[in-house]
């Protein structure tokens, strides 16, 4: 039984329903061997049965009267009938004691004999014996006398004898015999016929569902261009293979639709400028595109390999809010929110990174993982640092300008009072030295109130054409002995130096503040390097487009300087040192970014610092411009000044400035008249800005229109970035910045009336500055 079950196990369809077939026909081959014969038999028996009881009604008359008379020839004539079927073997008449009385019985039949006790319990009825010879039927029948009889007789029914009929069985099981051959052999051919149909329809059945298995097969290896033949097949198998087939077509476009849709993510997710990625609910990474390299340092396959790469990377600062931030959305999805953190690099710098992530869930509910993207916003964040310091520096250039402007003008009025009275004394005079010490004392606030200018990008320029090696070269000059024995200098400055269109006196503030600097970084001495040399930048640095660079170099090998004080050493009062203000980077930041430059700082602790200046150079063409604008114009008319300011000490200095050397000097306190005295037609106006009344934003554009062929020059306490730039910009000739010195002025003005004659003014023989 076992294998039987195990045939159906392992066996295909086909065999399956040969198996199937073949036992449905051993077990009606059976049937028919087992249960036929017994019903054959049965009624064979039945069959005789009624023959025998037929033989006995049909001989119960002739017996009587035989039995009666006593004459056996009434027997005769029924009894030769009866012989002539071949079933009956033997008639006997009993009387009623149960011996012979007639017999007569079928050649070689040897009928068995019937013993006294088989006649005692069949006095009333017919009964039948099976000898031990199987294929005999014995049938007993008693005899009695008739009606008639007893009539005759005058006597009531009385038992007369027996008669038996003695029947074979042959004869009737040769017609079921042959019956049964018939049966057989129908039943033989009918299985013959069925074992044909079954194979038939097995392979009809199996062929088409080994195509379809096959077919399974090739689909399940990825081959989505499967197709299983229909010939020959109908009915259900033929719409199972029509079915598959159409199903076999939708997974095909199914599968390009999706292959389609995966190589636009891949291209999309390659081609982005963001890390993209995709973690699974357990951690692993089942997607990472290639931009995770360029931003961490790391290709895809090590996040793919190590899950927890992506944590250990996160910079410990940050590691504790970037696990909050992704709890926070495990739990409470809602819209991706951004945060930002910072990572380290393979190569151990540090970048920092814009995160934005999404749980992701199946329309069942289920949590299918975590879909994140990162952006390296390193770039953007030093932006934002230095539109932050550009702030600060704003806020500073406010309160400087208020500072500075007020300062000015009280310092205007000091140092113009201070030099006409040292040019009205003789040089012997006890009081000369201290009208000289009146000016010191007065350049020195002025020097104060343009650093402060100077921090706030706003400073007084009177730039030209120069070559920095000179500037440097005076500067160290200058600063030799405060260097100090203990520091070595070295100075490298490039020969073919390319020109640069600066201010001498802020470029020199700058290489002396940076050199200060580096010498009081050396406590215990050092090397302190100076160079200068020529670049082309053909990308963008810092704030600065590519172009022709003249770079100043000042390295020492100091303390150094960490990250964090690196980020503060150019805002305002920020400061290292017990006696320092904070004002020397910050001024240097502050008159560099004026110059359209930049400052490069390169800093390791323990080992020194190396500042590196970024400054525009002039293309020859535009160099020889600016130095023919500054050759020194003829002589020409006598020119007329008016000079507008809401301050008399000022208005009286500045005269008195400007008439020794020829000029016609007008003064006017306001806006009435300022424009009363155009009049005069005067050939360059001295504009100040801050005035009661009406201020010079307001009186320049009636002043251009009352005398448009005026220079009007800007001549104020404020920078040049306040509401004097936009003077400039309405077509204002110049700005010349308060504080100034007599001969600053008059330079200022024959460079701007390059017509006028200009005396040549010496006052006790000397002209201070």
């Amino acid at each position: 039984m076992k294998n039987i079950f195990s045939l159906f196990k392992s066996n295909s369809c086909r065999t399956k329903l040969l198996i199937s077939y073949l036992i449905f026909l051993v077990a009606g081959a059976l049937f028919s061997t087992i249960f036929t014969p017994y019903l054959l038999r049965k009624q064979a028996d039945i069959l005789v049965e009624r023959m025998g009881r037929y033989i006995l009604h049909y001989l119960q008359q002739p017996a009587e009267v035989a039995l009666l008379t006593g004459i056996s020839d009434y027997l005769d004539s029924p009894i030769k009938g009866l012989f002539k079927d071949e079933s009956v073997l033997g008639v006997v008449i009993y009387n009623k004691d149960g011996q012979v009385v007639f017999v007569k019985k079928k050649t070689r039949y040897k009928d068995p004999v019937l013993m006294l006790e088989d006649f005692k319990d069949i006095e009333n009825s017919i009964d039948y014996f099976e000898p031990r010879m199987k294929r005999i039927r014995i049938f007993l029948e008693p005899v009695r006398s008739s009606p008639l009889s007893e009539e005759l007789t005058e006597s009531p029914p009385e038992l007369l004898g027996f008669v038996r009929v003695d029947l074979s069985l042959e004869h009737f099981l040769g017609y079921y015999k042959e019956f049964l051959a018939l049966v057989v052999g129908t039943y033989t051919l009918m299985a013959a016929l069925a074992a044909l149909l079954a194979y038939y329809q097995a392979r009809q059945i199996a062929s088409p569902l080994k195509r379809l298995v096959d077919g399974a097969r090739k689909l399940r290896s990825g081959d989505f261009d499967v197709r299983v033949p229909e010939d020959n097949v109908t009915g259900e198998i033929a719409e199972l293979i029509q079915t598959f087939n159409n199903m076999v077509e939708d997974l095909r476009r199914r599968e390009e639709a999706i292959k389609e849709s995966e190589e636009r993510f891949r291209t999309v997710a390659e081609f982005t400028y963001d890390w993209e990625y995709w973690r699974a609910p357990d951690g692993h990474f089942i997607y990472v595109s290639p931009a995770c390299e360029r931003i961490t340092g790391y290709p895809p396959e090590a996040f793919l390999r190590d899950h927890e790469l992506y944590d250990r990377i996160i910079h410990p600062d940050d590691w504790l809010k970037v696990q909050e931030h992704r709890r926070a959305k495990r739990t409470s999805p809602g819209e991706p929110e951004e945060i930002d953190f910072r990572i380290i690099r393979a190569d151990g710098s540090e970048r920092w990174i814009g995160h934005v992530c999404h749980p992701v869930y199946g329309k069942d509910g289920r949590y299918l993982g975590i879909r994140g993207s990162n952006r390296d916003i390193t770039s953007r964040k030093e932006l934002e640092e230095r539109i932050l310091q550009t702030q600060k520096m704003e806020s500073i250039a406010r309160l400087a300008g208020g500072v500075a402007h007020d300062l000015n003008n009280l310092m205007t009025a000091v140092l113009g009072q201070a030099e006409l009275l040292r040019l009205a004394l003789p040089s012997d005079s006890p009081l000369a030295d201290r009208a000289d010490k009146i000016i010191t004392s007065a350049m020195q606030a002025s020097g104060l109130a343009q650093q402060l200018l100077a921090y706030a990008r706003g400073g007084k320029y009177a730039p030209r054409v120069i070559n920095l090696n000179e500037t440097v070269r005076d500067v160290i000059k200058l600063n030799e002995r405060s260097i100090g024995h203990n520091v070595e200098l070295e100075v490298d400055l490039e020969p073919d130096l390319w020109p640069i269109y600066a201010d001498p006196s802020q470029m020199a503030q700058v290489v002396m503040n940076l050199i200060i600097n580096a010498v009081e970084a050396m406590e215990n001495g050092g090397r302190l390097t100076v160079r200068t040399f020529n670049s082309s930048l053909d990308t963008p640095c810092g704030d600065i487009s590519p172009g022709r660079y003249v770079i100043l170099e000042v390295t020492d090998t100091g303390h150094g300087m960490d990250q964090e004080t690196l980020a503060n050493i150019f805002e305002p009062f920020f400061t290292t040192k017990f006696t320092g203000r904070g004002l020397g980077l910050a001024a240097v930041y502050g008159i560099i970014s004026n110059h359209g430059g930049y400052i490069q700082v390169d800093s390791t602790p323990g080992k020194g610092t190396s500042f590196f200046v970024y400054l525009p150079s002039l293309d020859p063409q535009t160099a020889v411009q600016h130095r023919a604008e500054e050759l020194e114009e003829k002589e020409g008319d006598v020119c007329r000044i008016l000079v507008v300011d809401d301050d008399p000490a000022v208005l009286e200095v500045i005269k008195e400035y400007l008439e020794p050397f020829g000029f016609l000097v007008d003064t006017a306190q306001n806006a009435r008249e300022a424009l009363y005295l155009t009049g005069k037609k005067p050939a360059l106006i001295l504009l100040d800005i801050a005035m009661p009344e009406m201020d010079g934003v307001d009186l320049y554009p009636l002043l251009r229109e009352a005398a448009p062929e005026a220079k009007i020059i800007i001549c104020t306490g404020y920078s040049s970035d306040g509401p004097a730039k936009k003077l400039l910009s309405l077509g204002a000739d110049g700005f010349i910045q308060k504080p100034f010195t007599q001969r600053h002025l008059i330079g200022f003005i024959r460079k701007h009336l390059h017509n006028c004659r200009v005396k040549r003014c010496l006052t006790k023989g000397k002209v201070f500055y």
